[in-house]
This record gives structure tokens, C-alpha cells and sequence, in this order.
């Protein structure tokens, strides 16, 4: 088996480099500025007094963010298994991002007064992921040839 010469998965490596790139830089963002997160999405009356608590929690949560986009470079290079394993990443990544936006909605519809949180801003953060989701589907499911393919050795070029 070797590479098929114009399906080598540029799209999918260089997409991973970039997202674990982001998601690192991202994540270290909102580990340092805690605080500030919450305050954005938290109400007026809550925002000036968010509770030590809760920046903890974001920052533990952010954590995991960190610890799911470093391994994404492992990615990058090309043997078959590495290939295979982007499809499983794709779809990790789409079910991960459909499940953050329906807490995040989840948590908007619960309302303001229930949460401590502003839906509008929720409800933006949730459309983020949703697009995110419907670009790994679209990718799994109608442009899989973008991770990367192979061809028999004995085919003539």
C-alpha cells in the first residue's frame, strides 16, 4: 500500500495543526482570564462578584480543553493507522461539539434568572460549536477523501 498520489490529506493535517494550535493558544487564553469568561457570560447583577468557585471549575474544564488539542498534532504525520485515525477524530470531534452546544443551549433555555448566565451569549457560543460540527459531518460524510488515501502497490500510476 502507498499513498494515492493526489489524496496525501493535506486538508485534514493541516486543519488538525491549526485547531491544536488554536485550541492550545485558546486555551491557555481562558485559563489566564478565567475571571474575565465569566463575566462575559455571566448576568450584570452576578458579574461583579463571580464566585472564586466557579473560575476554579473553568479553569479545570479548560484543562481538558488543553489536554484533547495537544494530542491533535499526533495526527500530522501520514502511516495508515494515522490516516484511519483522523476519520475516528472527525467524528470524535463533531460528537463533542454537538454535545457542548446543546449544554450550552440547554443551559440558555434553563434562562437567566435560573442560571446566572445571559442566553444570547450562550446561544452565540452553542451557534459556534454547531458550525464546527456541521463542517466535521460535512467532511465525514460527502468529503472523506480529505483525510487521506491509499492505493494497492501493484496499481500503475
Amino acid at each position: 500500500m502507498s499513498f494515492h498520489p493526489s489524496h496525501r490529506g493535506r486538508w485534514a493535517r493541516t486543519s488538525l495543526l491549526l485547531e491544536s494550535i488554536a485550541g492550545t493558544v485558546e486555551g491557555l487564553a481562558v485559563m489566564y482570564y478565567a475571571e474575565t469568561i465569566l463575566r462575559f457570560f455571566a448576568s450584570p447583577q452576578l458579574s461583579s462578584a463571580c464566585h472564586p468557585a466557579a473560575e476554579s471549575l473553568v479553569q479545570m474544564i479548560d484543562g481538558v480543553i488543553i489536554g484533547v488539542h495537544l494530542p491533535l498534532m499526533l495526527g500530522l504525520s501520514n502511516p495508515r493507522t494515522f490516516v484511519e485515525g483522523r476519520i475516528i477524530l472527525q467524528a470524535y470531534f463533531g460528537i463533542l461539539e454537538a454535545v457542548v452546544s446543546s449544554v450550552f443551549a440547554w443551559i440558555a433555555w434553563k434562562g437567566e434568572e435560573r442560571t446566572g448566565m445571559i442566553p444570547g451569549r450562550l446561544l452565540m457560543a452553542a451557534g459556534g460549536f454547531v458550525f464546527f460540527a456541521a463542517v466535521r459531518a460535512w467532511t465525514s460524510l460527502a468529503k472523506i477523501i480529505w483525510v487521506g488515501a491509499y492505493r494497492e502497490n501493484d496499481e500503475k500510476e
